[in-house]
């Protein structure tokens, strides 16, 4: 046992010999190092330790350098904005974190954070010897660890490059990296990142997203008495949650607060005032409310298609999108002021820029009823009369139909055992294009989808920007498809335009984690073409602004302004439309009973719901004021050579 002891003593006696020799070649910083490691192997009583601790602080020493080590990533909130800038929300995650610079940060976080963590801060380097002292002797005496001894800078080595375990030869390494990144980087530099980095409880990952969780404002407009609550939750965030344990939290804010007095950055007779305060807890919804919440998912779902969905949740996304606010809250005003009583089916409107295909509402309504799906873009209904005018428009562009003076014979007739029936099953004789799309009568255009060619008909959809698939059968003109709101709006955007189309697009811009502009060229919708000639655009649009004049869409009707558009409702009453443009916005609204099995809407404040009745009031009620600001334009004018056509099913000229 003696000449243990004695090995020993002539071990300490080497290590002591080699210190000197390591401060003369590299400074004080590492035979601190030495001494403190030493210190740690003396106190806790590891016999038979010294000799091997003293060689593996020799070897950490030699290896220890912060070149070639890279900082652990950490998950970065994404943020969405609206069109004017305003924030729609942030991408759901399981953190939240948002860096900010020191200067974007309260100077009370600084003074509390210091006082509560590491009062030498300012002038140690890296570590502080006095409290490591202090530690291991309280260890050595309960015979366990029981007190720590981290500076923020050894936390900060800890976040950045190591793992969690407490092993000795961890706790060597991060002291050695602490005084060495005390050598690289400035103070300020170690205190931003600690702050931009530290676990605050409640999903909150740095000092930003901590005031926004817990206060409700921006880091910059923490007072005292929130800086030390929030400086008092990295000891032990779960323990000291203000919002589950409001007294051990109130307990440990008073602490900092003490400690704050005791560094000198806090008078006492401030600190007397401010013990005898509540927490003054103001939770924010920066990472919990979603405005838009339609358009919002809709955007996450294309995000998450391009980059993935760890990108968009932990990349720090900054994502600018075409959304209006104001129209998209003109537009739930208009659904729910429409369909306000309970057991009223659901409403949906897409609006979007026929001239960008940017859209600047997309928005739906029932009740505050979880729908499974995003009504808009994902529930895809029969649209029923409102796919007529891409019949019309094959006829016009394909076959130079003159809707004034090409006549067909509403009358009963059956095609393969197929008998289209009109509303009310009532016939009217011979009429025009033009007064057939008026009364919305089913049987001329099953003729006149006949004589098109139900497959021209799907090609001349498409070409106008239906993405759907579509059956080309002969009830298509019919609008036997099911097709989506924003579906359906695009094309008749084409329309609007004067036969130019512009796919939709609801993100502008998105800027990536790194600050740079993504490119997004290869997954945004491509520009605009030109599908279908101004001259055949103009003749379907003039036939569908007198159908607002005196024809099923007079509900749409708006004084001093071109509108145009169609009504569409299906079988039984279960889905009611109605499509429509003016030369600023192209606007869908769908009303039915978003569930699997279609639901009659037969009596909905006592009327059958068709698309004259709630859709084109939601229409009207939602262009009158999106529009109310801007002056009224007309449309696009063009020329297109016309003649009566005589299909098969036709009359001859009159």
């Amino acid at each position: 046992m003696a000449r243990r002891r004695d090995d020993d003593v002539l071990a300490m006696l080497v290590l002591a010999s080699r210190l000197r020799q390591k401060r003369r070649r590299d400074g004080r910083h590492a035979a601190r190092a030495v001494v403190l490691t030493v210190l740690v192997l003396l106190c806790s009583g590891i016999a038979g330790a010294v000799v091997a601790g003293a060689r593996a602080v020799q070897a950490a020493l030699t290896d220890c350098s912060l070149d070639g080590r890279t900082a652990k990533t950490l998950p970065i909130t994404s943020f969405v904005y609206a069109s004017n800038g305003s924030l729609l929300g942030t991408i759901p995650a399981p953190l939240h974190r948002q860096p900010v610079p020191l200067e974007a940060m309260s100077p009370w976080i600084e003074k509390a954070t210091v006082a509560a963590e590491d009062r030498t801060f300012w002038t140690n380097d890296g570590l502080d010897y006095t409290s490591i002292a202090r530690a291991a002797l309280a260890d050595l005496s309960a015979g366990r660890a029981v007190q720590g001894a981290s500076t923020i800078t050894q936390q900060l080595v800890r976040n950045l490059y190591l793992d969690a375990d407490k092993t000795l030869a961890r706790k060597r390494l991060e002291a050695c990296l602490a005084l060495k990144l005390t050598q690289r980087e400035p103070k300020r530099w170690i205190l931003a990142a600690y702050l931009n980095r530290i676990p605050y409880g409640n999903h909150a990952l740095g000092i930003a997203a901590a005031a926004r969780t817990y206060f409700g404002i921006p880091a910059a407009r923490l007072g005292v008495d929130q800086a030390a609550l929030l400086a008092g939750l990295p000891q032990a965030p779960t323990a000291y949650d203000p919002f589950t344990s409001p007294r051990a939290a109130l307990a440990r804010r008073n602490e900092v607060l003490r400690a704050m007095v005791a560094t000198g950055t806090l008078s006492r007779a401030r600190f007397r005032k401010l013990r005898k305060q509540g927490l003054g807890l103001r939770p924010g919804g920066r990472y919990g409310v979603l405005r838009m919440p339609d358009f919002f998912d809709y955007v996450r779902q294309q995000l998450v298609a391009e980059y993935g969905l760890d990108e968009v949740e932990n990349g720090g996304l900054r994502v600018y999108t075409t959304v209006d606010p104001r129209a998209e809250g003109i537009a739930l005003a208009a659904m729910r002021h429409a369909l306000d009583r309970r057991g009223d089916p659901a409403a949906a409107l897409v609006s979007i820029d026929p001239h960008t295909g940017a859209v600047r509402a997309l928005a739906s309504s029932w009740h505050g009823h979880h729908l499974q799906f995003d009504l808009p873009t994902s529930a895809a209904r029969q649209t029923g009369s409102a796919f007529k005018p891409f019949v019309l428009a094959a006829a016009v562009w394909l076959h130079h139909a003159d809707p004034n003076r090409t006549w067909y014979d509403s009358s009963r007739f059956t095609y393969h055992g197929w008998t289209p029936r009109t509303y009310e099953n009532r016939y009217f004789g011979p009429e025009t294009l033009t007064k057939a799309t008026l009364l919305s009568d089913n049987v001329v255009y099953a003729k006149l989808t006949l004589d098109v060619g139900p497959s021209a008909v799907a090609w001349v959809a498409h070409k106008l920007g239906i993405q759907e698939p579509l059956k080309a059968v002969p009830s298509i003109g019919l609008g036997s498809n099911s097709l989506t709101p924003l579906d359906l709006a695009s094309a008749y955007a084409t329309l609007a335009s004067g036969g130019v189309h512009h796919d939709p697009y609801v993100i502008s811009k998105v800027v990536l984690g790194d600050g740079e502009e993504a490119n997004i060229s290869s997954w945004q919708p491509r520009g605009s073409y030109r599908p279908l000639p101004r001259g055949v655009a103009w003749t379907v649009t003039k036939v569908l602004e007198k159908n607002v004049e005196s024809g099923t869409g007079v509900a749409a009707r708006i004084p001093g302004r071109h509108v145009a558009g169609k009504t569409g409702t299906t079988t039984n009453w279960t889905d009611a439309w109605f499509a429509g443009y003016t030369p600023r916005l192209a606007t869908v609204t769908w009303v039915g009973y978003p569930l699997t099995e279609r639901r009659s809407m037969s009596d909905v404040h006592g009327v059958q719901v068709q698309g004259a009745t709630f859709p084109a009031e939601i229409w009207h009620a939602f262009t009158v004021r999106a529009l109310a600001h801007l002056r009224p334009l007309a449309f696009p004018r063009g020329k297109w050579a016309l003649a009566p056509y005589h299909g098969p099913r036709s009359m001859r000229g009159r």
